[in-house]
């Protein structure tokens, strides 16, 4: 059994101007229309593959329902933890390890510059 569905798409047969009087009505199967739904979300969503959650975000997520004033990790877009941290509440930062561990004499009071933090490589 094939459906049919009734779609009116405008096609221009003269130049660049939009002379209605010259529209036709073309009949698009099912299928095609499947395809280009399909095709068009593949598009739309690009290069997208559904990875596990990474250590910081798992901390992170389970900060979210935290009371005010908690510290909550930040994460960059690949899931690791950002080689700085801060907390929201004090205004202090300091470096962290790839594993989100506070790397000792880095941390920075409110106010004050913040240490360079280097983004560490982990494997």
């Amino acid at each position: 059994m094939i459906y049919m569905i009734k779609l009116t798409v405008c096609v221009l047969t003269s130049g660049v101007t939009m002379d209605f009087s010259k529209q036709r009505k073309e009949t698009i199967t099912m299928a095609t229309l499947t395809i280009i739904l399909l095709v068009s979300t593949a598009f739309a969503l690009g290069d997208c593959t559904i990875r596990p959650e990474t250590p910081c975000e798992r901390a992170r997520d389970a900060m979210i329902n935290s009371p005010p004033g908690a510290f909550i990790p930040t994460c960059d877009y690949q899931g690791q933890y950002t080689p700085e941290q801060c907390s929201g509440s004090t205004g202090s930062c300091w470096c962290v390890t790839c594993n989100g561990q506070k790397i000792k004499g880095t941390e920075t009071p409110p106010g004050s510059a913040n240490t360079i933090c280097a983004t560490l490589i982990c494997s």
